[in-house]
C-alpha cells in the first residue's frame, strides 16, 4: 500500500498488538497498548490532518514518533500511568511498561519502554500546552503569578482584617532529590562579606557547630564530584510549594537559602517568619549578606522549626525556638519533612533518568501535591489546627490550679525564668576573666615548672663531663650544650610570663602547690575539661539520633552506615568523658553504653551538665517549673493560633467564592469565542467546585464546633491582582448537604470523554 494515499485520507491504518503488513515496506506495523489482550482501531486520516500523527491523536492514540510511528499508546493509559506514578512515586516507566507486556501476555523488550516514553511526554506537553493556553486567558501567564498566588490562607488578603505579627510563615531546607535551573542563585556565590552594613556584628550560640554555611572552596571539593546534588525547597506552613532550587556541584551551601528569601520578599513583601533547621546561623548569614539590609527592612525573621530543637543549644533554643517566639502559634514550621518523607520515594524511579525527565517527574511530583494534596486537604488542616488548640486551651483551669500549688501569681514570671535562663547561660558560655586569669596563670605555672626541670637536667648533664671525655666527645658535648642553651630560653620565656601575668592580677606571692589558690585552680581546669568533654559526647548522640531518625524517614539504605561509622567515636568520647568526669572534686558517676543508647532527654542536656554553679537549685531548672513553664507557652500560643486560624479561614471562603465566581465568568466568556478552552476551563470549575463543596463542608463543621469564636463568612479581597467577585455570577451550594451526593459515575465518564475531546482538538488545532 502507498504511503500517500494513507497520509491523504484515501486509505485507512490498522492498528492492532499484532501489527498490520500495510506499511511494511516503509515502516515496522503500527501498534497500540489498552488493558484489552488486543486492541484495534481504524485510524481515518481525514480533512485537515496533515500527518499520520494528527490522525492518531484524533482516535485518542498517542504516536511515538512524528512522522511514521510504530507504536501508539490510549490516553487512557497514560493517564493511568501518571496518576500512579504520582500517588506511588516508586512507580517507574520500566516496571509500568512491564506490567502493561504481562496483561499483554507477551515478552518485555527495551525499545518499548522508550516508545512509551517519547509517547508520555507528548502526552504531558500537551497537557502543559493546554495549560498555558488557559492560564495566557486568564491573564495568568506572567512567571511570578503562581507564587504571588500559591496559597489561599497566605496570599489572599482581606479587608479590614486582624493585622498579626507575621503575614506569612514559611519553611525552607535543602533535599538530596529535587533541583531547579541554577542561574538565581549564582548572584550569591561570591563572598559574602562584601558589602555588609557596618552595624552587623551578631553572633549565635550555634554559629561554630554548623558547617552548611561553609565557604565555597571548602564545600566544593566534597560535592563536586556530583553534577545535581539535590534541591532546596521553600514552603508555606499550610503545605504549598513556593521555590524550588537545584543543588549543582555543591551541597547546602548558603547561596540557596539567601536567593531563595530574596525570591520570598519580592513576591510576599515584608513580616515574613522563615523556619530553617539552621536558622541561628542563617539569621547571621543573612545579616553580612548584601540582601540583609532589605531584609532588615522588610522584618524578615530567621527561626528554627521544632523538629530540629534538640540539635541546638538551649540557648540557641531561647532566642529562636518557634515555642518562645510570639505570634507564631502552633506552627512547628518543619512542612519540609513532611513533603519531603513523601518526596523521597521519588530517587528510586529518577535515579537513572535524564536531566529531562529527573526534572520532570519532580515538576509534575510538586503540583500534585498542591493540587491533590495541599489545596484539597487545606480546610482539613486549618480545623485540625483549630481543634488542637482548643484541645489545649481546656487544660487552662488546671493549670491556673498547678499555679496556686506552686505559689506563683502571676504568668510574667515564667518569661522571666526565660530571661534569667538566657543570662546564666550566656555567663556560662563566657568564662569569668578573672577565673579564665588564674588557670591561665595556674597553666603557667605548671609550664614555669616543668621548663625548670627540664633546664636543671639539663645543666647537670653538662656539668658531669670531664675534660677528657670534652676531648673524646665532642659531638655529644655540642649536643649537651645545646640542650642547656634552648633549656635556658625556653625556662626564661615562661618565667616572663608568669611574671606579666601575676601583675596583671595584683599577685605579690607567686603560687606554690600547697596554696589554696592553687588548689582552686586545678579544679576549675579539671571541670573546664570535663565541661568540654561534655560537650563533645553531646553532639555526638545528637548526629546518632538524627541519623536513625534520618533512616527511618527516607527509606534509602545508605544512610544507615553513618550511626555505625559514628559507634566508635561515640566511644572515643564517652570513654574521654568518663576519665575527666572522675578526676573532678567529688567525682562523677561514669556513664556506661547503655546510658548513652537510651538517652532521650537531649532538650535538658545542657541543664544538667554541672558547671560553675548547681543549676538544680534554681527555680526555673526544677522539673515541676519547666512542666508548667512549657505549658504557659503552649496555651499562649494556642491562643495565638485561634487568632491567626480566625484570618485564614475567612480568607479560605473568600478565595472559593471569588476564584469559581472569576472562572465561571471567564468560561462564559470563552465559550462565544473559543468552545475547546472553554471546555478545559469547564473541567478546571468542575473540579475546585468538588474540592470547594469538602472545604466548605468541612468548615461549616467547625463553625458548629463550642468554642469557635471566628467566622466563615467570606469577606472583601484586597488582592487586586488575583481573583476577585462578580456580581452577575455566583456558585450556591447547600452547606449542609454531603459533598459530591447526587453524583453519578456516567457524569464522571462523560466528563473525562469531554476532556480527552477537548484536549485532541486543541492539538489538532495547533498541528494545524
Amino acid at each position: 500500500m502507498d504511503i500517500d494515499l494513507v497520509l491523504d485520507g484515501t486509505n485507512p491504518v490498522d492498528l492492532s498488538h499484532e501489527g498490520d503488513a500495510a506499511l511494511a515496506n516503509n515502516n515496522p506495523a503500527p501498534s497500540s497498548h489498552e488493558y484489552q489482550d488486543k486492541y484495534v482501531v481504524k485510524v481515518l486520516d481525514t480533512f485537515g490532518d496533515v500527518s499520520i500523527s494528527a490522525a492518531f491523536v484524533r482516535e485518542g492514540l498517542i504516536p511515538c514518533a512524528p512522522h511514521f510511528p510504530t507504536i501508539g499508546v490510549t490516553i487512557r493509559v497514560l493517564k493511568l500511568y501518571r496518576n500512579t506514578s504520582l500517588r506511588c512515586p516508586h512507580l517507574s516507566i520500566h516496571s509500568f511498561v512491564k506490567a502493561l507486556c504481562d496483561l499483554h501476555g507477551t515478552p518485555f523488550r527495551p525499545y518499548l519502554r522508550k516508545q512509551f516514553s517519547n509517547c508520555f511526554d507528548v502526552y504531558l506537553s500537551i497537557r502543559n500546552h493546554v495549560n498555558r493556553r488557559v492560564e495566557i486567558v486568564l491573564k495568568r501567564d506572567d512567571p511570578g503569578w503562581r507564587l504571588r498566588h500559591a496559597c489561599p490562607c497566605c496570599t489572599h488578603k482581606l479587608v479590614d482584617e486582624p493585622e498579626l505579627v507575621f503575614d506569612m510563615l514559611v519553611t525552607m531546607d535543602g533535599n538530596d532529590s529535587l533541583k531547579r535551573e541554577r542561574d538565581i542563585v549564582l548572584q550569591w556565590v561570591k563572598d559574602q562579606g562584601n558589602n555588609v552594613p557596618s552595624e552587623v556584628n551578631e553572633t549565635t550560640p550555634c554559629e561554630d557547630r554548623w558547617t552548611n554555611m561553609a565557604n565555597e572552596a571548602s564545600k566544593m571539593r566534597t560535592k563536586g564530584i556530583y553534577d545535581e546534588t539535590g534541591g532546596f525547597l521553600s514552603f508555606c506552613c499550610h503545605g504549598f510549594v513556593l521555590v524550588i532550587i537545584d543543588m549543582v556541584v555543591s551541597g547546602e551551601l548558603s547561596k540557596y537559602p539567601l536567593a531563595t528569601v530574596k525570591a520570598l520578599l519580592d513576591a510576599f513583601g515584608p513580616k515574613i517568619g522563615g523556619g530553617y533547621d539552621i536558622g541561628c546561623k542563617f539569621r547571621i548569614t543573612l545579616a553580612r549578606s548584601p540582601l540583609g539590609r532589605r531584609a532588615q527592612e522588610r522584618r524578615y525573621r530567621a527561626l528554627v522549626g521544632s523538629f530540629h530543637r534538640h540539635a541546638h543549644n538551649r540557648l540557641c533554643q531561647l532566642l529562636f525556638l518557634a515555642t518562645y517566639i510570639e505570634g507564631l502559634g502552633l506552627e512547628d514550621l518543619e512542612g519540609g519533612e513532611r513533603f519531603f518523607s513523601k518526596s523521597n520515594a521519588l530517587a528510586s524511579s529518577i535515579r537513572h533518568a535524564s536531566v529531562f525527565h529527573r526534572k520532570q517527574k519532580i515538576i509534575e511530583f510538586a503540583k500534585h501535591m498542591d493540587q491533590n494534596e495541599t489545596y484539597q486537604n487545606l480546610s482539613e488542616f486549618l480545623v485540625n489546627n483549630y481543634k488542637q488548640a482548643l484541645g489545649i486551651l481546656k487544660s487552662e483551669p488546671a493549670f491556673v490550679k498547678q499555679m496556686q500549688d506552686q505559689g506563683i501569681a502571676d504568668t510574667s514570671v515564667f518569661r522571666g525564668w526565660l530571661a534569667e535562663e538566657k543570662t546564666y547561660l550566656e555567663h556560662l558560655s563566657r568564662e569569668p576573666l578573672d577565673e579564665s586569669l588564674a588557670m591561665e596563670y595556674w597553666q603557667k605555672l605548671v609550664n614555669l615548672g616543668a621548663s625548670e626541670r627540664r633546664l636543671a637536667a639539663a645543666v647537670n648533664a653538662w656539668e658531669v663531663l670531664t675534660p677528657l671525655s670534652i676531648t673524646t666527645t665532642r659531638d655529644l658535648t655540642q649536643s649537651r650544650e645545646t640542650e642547656r642553651r634552648h633549656a635556658q630560653e625556653v625556662e626564661a620565656k615562661d618565667l616572663l610570663i608568669v611574671q606579666s601575668l601575676e601583675v596583671k592580677m595584683g599577685i605579690l606571692q607567686r603560687w606554690g602547690p600547697d596554696d589554696v589558690e592553687w588548689k582552686q585552680a586545678v579544679v576549675m581546669v579539671g571541670r573546664r575539661r570535663y565541661q568540654r568533654c561534655l560537650d563533645a559526647l553531646e553532639g555526638l548522640i545528637i548526629a546518632r539520633m538524627f541519623e536513625l531518625t534520618k533512616m527511618n524517614m527516607s527509606q534509602t539504605g545508605h544512610i544507615g552506615n553513618a550511626p555505625k561509622a559514628r559507634s566508635h567515636a561515640i566511644h572515643t568520647a564517652l570513654l574521654n568523658y568518663n576519665v575527666t568526669a572522675q578526676a573532678l572534686v567529688p567525682p562523677r558517676p561514669p556513664l556506661s553504653w547503655d546510658d548513652i543508647i537510651e538517652y532521650a532527654f537531649l532538650a535538658d542536656f545542657d541543664l544538667l551538665s554541672d558547671t560553675r554553679s548547681d543549676v538544680h537549685l534554681k527555680v526555673w531548672a526544677k522539673p515541676a517549673s519547666r512542666i508548667l513553664m512549657d505549658q504557659h507557652f503552649k496555651l499562649k500560643r494556642a491562643r495565638e493560633e485561634i487568632l491567626r486560624l480566625n484570618v485564614e479561614i475567612p480568607q479560605l471562603t473568600t478565595y472559593i467564592r471569588d476564584e469559581e465566581a472569576f472562572l465561571l465568568q471567564q468560561e462564559d466568556l470563552l465559550s462565544q469565542t473559543n468552545p475547546p478552552l472553554s471546555g478545559q476551563l469547564r473541567l478546571r470549575c468542575l473540579k475546585l467546585i468538588r474540592s470547594n463543596d469538602l472545604h466548605i463542608h468541612r468548615l461549616n463543621r467547625l463553625a458548629s464546633m463550642p468554642g469557635f469564636c471566628g467566622s466563615i463568612n467570606p469577606g472583601t479581597s484586597v488582592n487586586a491582582a488575583g481573583p476577585h467577585p462578580t456580581d452577575n455570577h455566583t456558585h450556591d451550594r447547600d452547606v449542609d448537604q454531603e459533598p459530591f451526593a447526587g453524583e453519578e459515575e456516567e457524569e464522571e465518564e462523560e466528563e473525562q470523554a469531554a476532556e480527552v475531546a477537548d484536549a485532541l482538538c486543541l492539538v489538532v488545532e495547533g498541528l494545524n
